[in-house]
Parts: structure tokens; sequence; C-alpha cells
């Protein structure tokens, strides 16, 4: 949408450990570029730490993650962990919310959560 990259607000797009898959990251990189985000994805399967570490380094505003719910139980202790360090299913997204983190069930979703960030 020729938005100006050095103003816009950066997002770090990744998969946690033991996360395979990246179709979900994909998507989600595409619609946070669509929606006026500086974007960087980091590919799939990266320790805490390491996107932590990214996230400093880059100065993100947002980290988003795309988990596979089946795979989901090593994925909250991961999200946990990421989210202590970076210092900022039902049951799987009601851990992840009473810890403060946002878990939209679909991109549209996730859009009105980038917008309102940028509002």
């Amino acid at each position: 949408n020729g938005h100006d990259r050095e103003r816009a607000p950066r997002i770090i797009i990744t998969t946690p450990a033991g996360q395979h898959h990246e179709l979900g990251a994909l998507m989600v990189a595409a619609v946070a570029y669509e929606s006026g985000w500086d974007v960087y994805y980091l590919g799939a399967n990266l320790p805490a730490e390491e996107i932590a570490a990214a996230a400093r380094q880059l100065h993100a505003r947002a980290i988003a993650l795309s988990v596979v719910y089946r795979d989901g139980e090593q994925a909250v202790d991961d999200i946990l962990r990421l989210r202590e360090l970076a210092g900022d299913t039902d049951s799987f997204c009601s851990r992840l919310t009473e810890s403060g983190i946002i878990c939209p069930p679909d991109l549209a979703a996730f859009r009105i959560q980038l917008q309102s960030v940028l509002a």
C-alpha cells in the first residue's frame, strides 16, 4: 500500500519453538503489512530468547506468534517465557489472556487489534 516503512511501527512475526508450520504466520504478516506495520518475518520454530532478542534489537512495538492449538501446551509455556523475556483452545487462549496476551480468533480480529494500536 506504499506506507512509510521508516515511520511505521515494527512487528515481529514468527512461530515459537516446536511450531514448524508457517502458513498462519505468513497470513498474519500480510495482514500486518496491509494494516501499515513494518513487518519483520523471522520464519518458524524460534526459541523465546531469540524472538525477544530480535524484538529488542529492532525496537518492535509488537510480536505476533502463530501457534497450532493441538501443540498448545508447550507453546503456552514458551509464549509466557517470551512475555517475561520481552518485558512486556479456550483454555489455551484463556491462559494467554490472563497474562495480558491478545489471542485473536481469526485474521479479521487480528486486523482490528493491529489498527487499534495505530489509533
